[in-house]
């Protein structure tokens, strides 16, 4: 048998049926070949032992419901992506970046507001009640509020949506 003939029944190139026939590789039949190769090659020097036929490790055979498992991951990843893009064009997703600054001026202003409050709330009650509160006790209040305010990090969001 020609080595042209074997390269084209083991589905493999003249080069490498010389290579391994210089190796030892019997050249008389297809089946002694095979199985001088499963003996001597390492898997993934062998085509069987690959899934794409290209060098690299060796890949166990997928099964039939892994593909089927496979298909569906991709379906459902396609669906979902196409669910976004259509809300993205319909005006329903919001991109954080452009949200940011805005957000970071209503807290600001929210700030300024709450540190300017503790002050007000003390004069107002005592003019319209006659009642001396504690200005500390107001402010830690305050203070307590704007603390938790100062938790909601924007860019935090940002980074969890990407």
């Amino acid at each position: 048998m020609t080595q042209k003939k074997l390269a084209l029944a083991l589905g493999l190139s003249e080069r490498t049926i010389a290579t391994c026939a210089a190796k030892g590789m019997p050249t008389t039949s297809v089946a002694a070949a095979r199985k001088w190769r499963e003996t001597n090659l390492m898997p993934t020097q062998s085509r069987l032992g690959r899934r794409d036929g290209n060098p690299g490790t060796a890949a166990p055979a997928a099964t039939s419901a892994d593909l089927i498992n496979e298909k569906v991951l991709n379906e459902r990843a396609a669906r979902q992506l196409r669910e976004l893009e259509l809300a993205q064009r319909q005006g329903q997703l919001i991109n954080i970046a452009q949200l940011e600054p805005t957000l970071s001026a209503v807290f600001a202003a929210f700030r300024t507001e709450l540190l300017s409050m503790a002050d007000r709330i003390v004069e107002d009650v005592h003019a319209a009640h006659g009642i001396r509160i504690d200005n500390e006790m107001v402010e830690a209040r305050v203070h307590s509020a704007m603390a938790q305010l100062a938790a909601f990090n924007v860019s935090e969001l940002r980074h969890k949506s990407e």
